[in-house]
């Protein structure tokens, strides 16, 4: 297979309107797509990359390591996904291995996202999607799975 992109960071260079998002991440040749919700309730605010800096990021990037879903995290990366020095958006945080991160809502906000902003935010959504063509959904949340179940299925 021919590989689209070697960028990890927003491989399809996603630019949603709005001041600041945490786009995908990872590989875009990905067999396995891990769906989450927004950044609010998935994290990835700090190093912009999505499941990471929350307090359960090293227990999910762990089992998704110990599932052979990702390679790991870079050296100097803390068990939460950032980096312990300088600018987390510097190093690639997680060594993914076909697997690919991305939000239903990728844009941050204050609080949960209303119906309307997920409506527009589906065209990024979709577009990433059909991109990695991954042979698994991975969905995280009720919502990124109920999205999945009703649309994808």
């Amino acid at each position: 297979m021919k590989n689209v992109t070697d960028r990890i960071r927003n491989p399809f260079g996603m630019r949603p309107d709005c001041p600041s998002f945490v786009p995908g991440y990872g590989d875009a040749n990905a067999d396995f797509h891990v769906v989450g919700d927004y950044p609010g309730v998935h994290g990835g605010t700090e190093s912009g990359v999505p499941f990471t800096g929350e307090a359960w990021s090293p227990a999910f990037l762990s089992a998704l390591a110990a599932a052979g879903l990702i390679a790991g995290l870079a050296d100097g990366v803390a068990p939460d996904g950032v980096a312990i020095d300088g600018d987390p958006t510097a190093i690639d945080p997680v060594r993914t291995d076909r697997t690919f991160f991305s939000y239903l809502h990728m844009c941050e906000s204050e609080g949960a996202p209303d119906e309307g902003a997920y409506d527009d935010m589906e065209r990024f959504f979709d577009a990433e999607l059909r991109a990695i063509a991954a042979h698994v959904l991975l969905p995280v949340g009720a919502r990124a799975t109920e999205h999945v179940l009703e649309t994808y299925t």
